[in-house]
């Protein structure tokens, strides 16, 4: 059997959310669903400041959702704990006051996060969204979506943007909802 890796070729979509045109009343439907569940939102900065586990909790739940996302064959191992805490933890570019959960009680579901963009101070970019499996389809992923848009709105942001591949259809669609524009499509190459 040949191990050595392959290429893969993906159609990957930037986007880019113009904050200033963005009317979060529009959504409110859409927030209202997820109290309407018994779901709470929270963040990464408020869960550390109230459990002692709650690093792990999360680092664990995002690796899991992050299994679901597209290109599958290269979420098959975690990222690695050093890397996820750098880039949405103590990094200069992370926001854990802008890394959403979702819970219901004590149990974490999903999460969104923006981050700052190095290269583009009035920008933030959308870096993940995802919810465990048994819970997808109740509107999780764009409540915790929205949270993220608030956020910047409220912290004067102009625009959020994101990459994400045209396989990952669930996003994709979520995204167009919240009005994200595609400014460009390109084919990206992923070795596994």
């Amino acid at each position: 059997m040949d191990s050595a890796p392959r290429l893969r070729t993906h159609l990957a979509s930037d986007m880019a959310l113009d904050l200033t045109s963005f009317d979060v009343g529009k959504h409110e439907a859409a927030r209202r669903r997820l109290a309407d569940q018994g779901l709470r939102l929270t963040t990464l900065a408020a869960e550390r400041a109230a459990r002692a586990d709650a690093l792990d909790r999360v680092y664990k739940l995002h690796n899991e959702c992050r299994r679901r996302q597209p290109p599958l064959e290269t979420r098959l191992d975690p990222i690695p704990r050093p890397d996820w805490v750098e880039a949405f933890v103590e990094g200069e570019e992370a926001l854990p006051d802008a890394y959403f959960i979702a819970a219901e009680g004590e149990r974490y579901l999903g999460v969104s996060m923006v981050v700052r963009n190095a290269d583009e101070p009035s920008a933030l970019t959308a870096s993940f969204t995802g919810v465990l499996p048994e819970y997808s389809g109740r509107g999780i992923g764009l409540g915790l979506k929205i949270e993220t848009i608030v956020y910047a709105r409220a912290h004067g942001y102009a625009e959020i943007r994101t990459r994400l591949l045209d396989e990952n259809v669930a996003m994709l669609r979520i995204n167009e909802k919240l009005g994200f524009r595609v400014m460009r499509r390109e084919l990206k190459q992923y070795r596994y």
